[in-house]
């Protein structure tokens, strides 16, 4: 019986989980004992989707306009890579107003529960993974009651410079995460949550859709 020096004992493969393999062969007619080491990904992608709110209308001051949280006990990370907000306003202002992005650590339980769409319909989104938002239809008023963090993101809807031939304002897309997210995403480990939050009182003369691209990763 050949001997096995000391090492690592085999271990089964797993996320995060560096397998080692010992093997016996013979060399040059002796008998020898390798180990092995197959290295494996520490994060294992699962899901990735997109979400959207309704057309949400103006509210108060720090009240939440969606929210992405990562539930204790989801098994995932979640990684968001692109956030954005679309604004629309029917009357003419020079007000300069603001929408915050800041980490959560407590899930809301009211707000409209948002339904993600996967970019592969084989991929399977976990239920502890929720997005939530303020509006309950296009145009209709909700609640979404959540605390915000410190900002980490601010960004604004003003009126725009460049006009249409009918002498109509547009706005341009509102980035709630720096675009470098699309390469370092803002990861939510368990417990944590992402929440999009009017800074400044908005007239409901006004109107935001927000969108996000997410991943989750088994763990």
């Amino acid at each position: 019986m050949a001997e096995r020096p000391v090492g690592v004992s085999d271990l089964a493969s797993g996320a995060g989980v560096a397998r080692y393999r010992t093997r016996e062969r013979t060399v040059g007619g002796e008998s020898v004992v390798e180990q092995y080491l197959i290295p494996l990904a520490d994060r294992v992608l699962s899901y990735q989707g997109l979400v959207s709110t309704f057309r949400t209308p103006g509210s108060a001051a720090l009240q939440g306009v969606m929210s992405l949280f990562n539930k204790a006990g989801s098994g995932v990370l979640v990684a968001v890579r692109f956030a954005i907000l679309q604004a629309d306003r029917t009357v003419n202002t020079s007000t300069v107003r603001w929408i915050g992005a800041s980490r959560i650590t407590t899930a809301p339980t009211d707000g409209t529960l948002l339904t993600p769409i996967a970019l592969d319909s084989a991929d399977s989104h976990s239920s502890s993974v929720e997005a939530r938002g303020l509006a309950s239809a296009d145009g209709t008023a909700g609640t979404l009651t959540v605390t915000p963090g410190v900002s980490g993101w601010r960004t604004s809807a003003v009126r725009h410079t460049d006009s249409t031939t009918a002498a109509q304002s547009l706005y341009p897309d509102g980035f709630l995460l720096p675009r470098a997210a699309n390469n370092d995403p803002v990861v939510l480990l368990e417990g944590e949550g992402l929440l999009a939050y009017f800074i400044d009182v908005w007239p409901n003369t006004s109107h935001f859709v927000v969108q996000l691209m997410f991943e989750e990763f088994t763990i």
